[in-house]
């Protein structure tokens, strides 16, 4: 039992040797996990912050959207109703135009007669004209036959 422990006795050093290498080991373990820890848990406070700013953008993409959405609906609405006043206007105006077209085809039919009876009265004026002409003729000659009567 004495020789055992004498082995034993000789293994001491050996074991204190790989206890000093062990708990080296478990330092250096240790500080590269709290190092891996701590790199870590730096990334997922950046991503966090990251996550946070992209979520803001998001909400204020969504906002923006939403305002444009309201706003395309009110042009929408608004080009109905122009659309709508266009035609109101186009059958009210087309209906005017057509009475003034109906005006102006009364007007250039009395235009017509009239320029007709002016026509006709220009010509019944030339023949009276011409009548006129022809008596003041024949008056000139009787007063001259019945001067030349008188002078014989």
């Amino acid at each position: 039992m004495l020789a055992a422990l004498k082995s034993v006795r000789g293994y001491a050093p050996i074991n204190k040797y790989y206890e000093g290498v062990a708990e080296k080991n478990k330092e250096e373990l240790d500080t590269w996990f709290y190092t891996q820890t701590a790199s870590l848990n730096r990334k997922v406070s950046a991503e966090a912050v990251s996550l946070e700013s992209t979520k803001s953008e998001v909400t204020d993409i969504r906002h923006t959207l939403q305002s444009l959405e309201i706003e395309l609906q009110a042009l929408l609405s608004t080009v109905e109703s122009l659309k709508g006043n266009l035609g109101e206007s186009q059958g009210r105006y087309g209906s005017m135009l057509a009475g003034y077209q109906r005006q102006v085809s009364a007007l250039e039919e009395q235009l017509s007669g009239l320029r007709a009876g002016l026509n006709s009265k220009k010509e019944q004026y030339n023949t009276l004209l011409d009548i006129k002409t022809r008596l003041e003729l024949e008056i000139a000659e009787y007063r001259r036959l019945m001067d030349t009567e008188r002078i014989q």
